[in-house]
């Protein structure tokens, strides 16, 4: 019966549940839900023109990870990006296996300039090129399920800059990230989303997580090639054995670019996690307990407030 249960929660159709009713009991948002859900996000597939713009910049790139079931999240976050900022990297989305046809079309037209990385291409290099000298990294990002390491490994070896940005697709964009471009222009590297709450860890080998570390969290990661050291991954890797831990891609990141180095934080108060987006909120990170608000408070700020839509207005009053 357990087995069962941990089956049903991992359907599609049992994310969108708990999503509506924790919108409709907890944040009393159900309508707003389900409009800027369903109905604003069918438009926003319908769009027949591009909403990213030529590439502004080759100072980074910008990566993210997707699958099938989040490429509505994954066309806000970067709809958010391009409305709200004022640079545009080369844009490199890395499939984690699921993706269909349809898709890809998507991004084809909504962000043609976007670079979709092969899951099955990015795993031949792993195993023939990338990780031949890192076998545990490689059984970590080979194994069925551990798409994490792919998140956390591959736009090191994809990205054609020296400077990498790592984005979840569940952040959304507002304003202006001063902070950011101010450190990729001052060289400034790692660079990490924060958190209020310390995340503990533990390695299987009863090491504890270094206590500076656990409170990084890795919605975004910006980091120059230099500092990104392949040989303290693979011992990170090492002293993770299943089915102890998953591969995680949070501690992983704050291993190989902290551990010895100091970490340049975003502030809590203009890059969020919890709490509403207000005047001064440059991006909000809408982690798995808070999902339902990137639609109910996130899209439907962007939808209402940006001027982003061309062929059809979003003005619309809840």
């Amino acid at each position: 019966m357990g087995t069962i249960r941990v089956f049903v929660q991992q359907l599609p159709f049992s994310n969108e549940l708990r999503q509506g009713y924790r919108a409709f009991v907890k944040r009393g948002a159900l309508r707003a839900y389900v409009f800027y859900r369903f109905l604003a996000t069918f438009r926003l597939r319908r769009r027949q023109t591009p909403l990213d713009r030529p590439v502004t910049t080759t100072q980074y790139s910008m990566h993210l990870l997707c699958s099938h079931h989040d490429v509505n999240l994954l066309i806000w976050a970067l709809a958010s990006w391009y409305s709200a900022t004022s640079q545009a990297p080369q844009v490199y989305v890395h499939e984690d296996g699921t993706f269909t046809t349809r898709d890809r079309q998507l991004l084809r037209t909504l962000f043609p300039l976007a670079q979709v990385i092969d899951w099955h291409w990015a795993t031949k290099q792993a195993i023939q090129t990338w990780l031949v000298d890192f076998p545990q990294l490689l059984h970590y990002r080979h194994r069925l399920g551990q798409h994490f390491a792919v998140k956390f490994l591959d736009p090191y070896f994809i990205a054609p800059s020296e400077r990498v940005l790592v984005v979840d697709t569940d952040v959304l964009w507002f304003r202006e990230p001063d902070e950011l471009f101010n450190a990729i222009s001052t060289d400034k590297s790692p660079v990490f989303w924060q958190e209020k709450r310390f995340q503990h860890f533990t390695f299987s080998t009863g090491e504890p997580f270094p206590k500076e570390l656990g409170y990084l969290n890795s919605g975004l990661v910006l980091y120059h090639k230099r500092d990104f050291d392949v040989q303290k991954a693979e011992q990170f890797a090492r002293k993770i054995v299943l089915p102890d831990h998953l591969f995680v891609d949070q501690p992983a990141y704050a291993y190989a670019l902290g551990h010895e180095r100091q970490v340049i934080a975003l502030p809590t108060e203009t890059y969020r996690i919890k709490g509403r987006i207000n005047s001064s909120t440059v991006a909000k990170h809408y982690t798995s307990p808070r999902r339902e608000q990137f639609w109910f408070e996130g899209v439907k700020y962007i939808a209402t407030q940006q001027t982003l839509w061309q062929e059809k207005s979003f003005q619309k009053s809840m």
